[in-house]
């Protein structure tokens, strides 16, 4: 009886979330400005968690995460939104989708393994559907085929987009053509943490930042600071689980790769990831052991 009642509730918060969600991407487009809001927005799984931190930090104002009542106040909001025209300072931020992948597939494993979210109770029936009830959580060589695919026939990360409706929705015409959206990736945030929230914070504050401030923030979050580990140490269990990119290199089947070309092929190259589609002819699977992280 106590279970069924638990189960209710969180049914019921989950859907006020949904709702308090929407109402605040309304209440941001409109009346943003006034406060004002800054905004990361990003499809699931792409870092927009660590730069929002880093944001809030720097500019000393509140990062609420998921409430069922809407928010009308100076904050930093880290959301997974479709693209809105009426949104000033913006920072939309992607990441390889094959990565993405990898990364959600392992998230989702987490979430059935701690099984402390409603959520957590459908990834496990879905999971067993998809692979059968005695699956391996660590073969993601024959798993991750099965997985790419129900991600986006029945996308659940970003309202009802999938990765790459959200590349396409937010990218539009152009990233030129919106310029009251910075544009940036995971991989330039790894690649050169400090100089990318520089920009980041410059272009949503519209002032000079100060750069023994912004090494300040950088440091407070980084992998090692958070969690103790360097990027590329893996910890399955942890919700930053390796930080680094191209991990799919170590997790991709054939499959995998044809069934996320299928899918997704032009998001990536739109957002820049492959010249063409051409990887997948080339491309090879890992060994059965899956060795440690591919350098990327």
């Amino acid at each position: 009886m106590f279970e069924h009642v638990k189960r209710k509730k969180g049914r019921l918060r989950a859907t006020a979330e949904v709702l308090s969600s929407r109402l605040t991407r309304l209440i941001s487009a409109y009346y943003g400005e006034a406060f004002p809001q800054y905004f990361v927005s990003e499809y699931p799984r792409s870092g927009g968690t660590w730069l929002a931190n880093m944001l809030s930090d720097y500019l000393r104002c509140a990062r609420p995460g998921k409430s069922v009542l809407p928010i009308a106040c100076r904050a930093v909001l880290h959301n997974h939104w479709a693209y809105h025209p009426r949104l000033r300072r913006v920072v939309y931020l992607m990441r390889d989708g094959r990565d993405v992948m990898v990364s959600y597939y392992f998230y989702r494993i987490r979430g059935i393994e701690i099984g402390i979210t409603p959520q957590a109770r459908g990834y496990k029936r879905t999971f067993e559907r998809l692979f059968g009830t005695n699956y391996d959580p660590k073969n993601t060589l024959e798993n991750l085929p099965k997985f790419i695919e129900n991600e986006f026939e029945n996308p659940s990360g970003a309202g009802k987009l999938t990765w790459a409706s959200h590349i396409r929705n937010w990218i539009g015409e152009g990233v030129s053509s919106r310029p009251q959206v910075l544009y940036l990736t995971y991989e330039q945030m790894i690649g050169d943490t400090a100089g990318i929230f520089l920009r980041a914070l410059e272009h949503v504050s519209g002032e000079k930042a100060d750069a023994r401030l912004v090494q300040r923030s950088v440091e407070h979050f980084s992998m090692e600071s958070l969690t103790g580990r360097k990027p590329g140490q893996e910890d399955t269990s942890a919700f930053v689980r390796k930080g680094i990119a191209g991990d799919w290199k170590n997790h991709f089947s054939r499959d995998a790769a044809e069934i996320f070309d299928r899918y997704a092929g032009d998001a990536l190259v739109l957002a820049g990831y492959e010249g063409n589609r051409d990887w997948v002819t080339h491309w090879k699977a890992p060994p059965k052991t899956q060795p440690q992280a591919v350098a990327s």
